[in-house]
């Protein structure tokens, strides 16, 4: 079965400020022991995708602006907060647009399942710099514009070709 790294504390053990603002748990759990690895800092790598935020249902996590898995890995790159803007929009389309589209439970649900996966493939990559800037950088970027420009199905076919492309270049089914 192999491990992988935490998806909740991302590999440490324990939970830094970030992660607690990511998990939107409170201040006073900082550097507590992850119990989602049990302070291992890896999982089994067919752990349930749908636990790693203490919220327990989807409709919980999409109100509180959670798993933007790929969104969140821009802001990352790119050293901006977990409330910068661009997040801050995307989160509030997938919200209001993405979540309201006759299948949109279905398709939050399998970006839950496939976007964990990208992004660990992605992490031990060696194109991981190339494929940011050529892939995910532009086509988020894209997105905000159309986002911008009320082009909400524009967005949503950028989105999900973008994440196509990766399940692609990562070789994740």
């Amino acid at each position: 079965m192999g491990k992988c790294k935490c998806p909740r504390c991302f590999g440490k053990g324990y939970l830094d400020d970030r992660d607690l603002k990511r998990l939107r748990l409170g201040s006073s759990h900082a550097g507590e022991k992850c119990d989602f690895c049990d302070g291992d800092g890896k999982v089994d790598k067919d752990y349930d995708r749908g636990s790693v935020r203490p919220e327990t249902t989807s409709q919980d996590r999409i109100k509180r602006g959670g798993l933007c898995f790929i969104t969140s890995a821009y802001a990352e790159y790119l050293n901006k907060s977990d409330d910068c803007a661009e997040l801050m929009k995307l989160r509030h389309y997938r919200d209001t647009y993405v979540s309201n589209l006759n299948n949109g439970d279905n398709i939050i649900q399998e970006y839950y399942r496939i976007a964990p996966l990208i992004l660990t493939s992605l992490d031990k990559s060696k194109e991981k710099d190339e494929i940011f800037k050529q892939v995910i950088i532009p086509n988020l970027e894209k997105c905000l514009n159309l986002i911008e420009d009320n082009s909400m199905e524009g967005a949503f076919n950028t989105y999900s070709k973008m994440v196509l492309t990766l399940k692609s270049l990562t070789k994740v089914d």
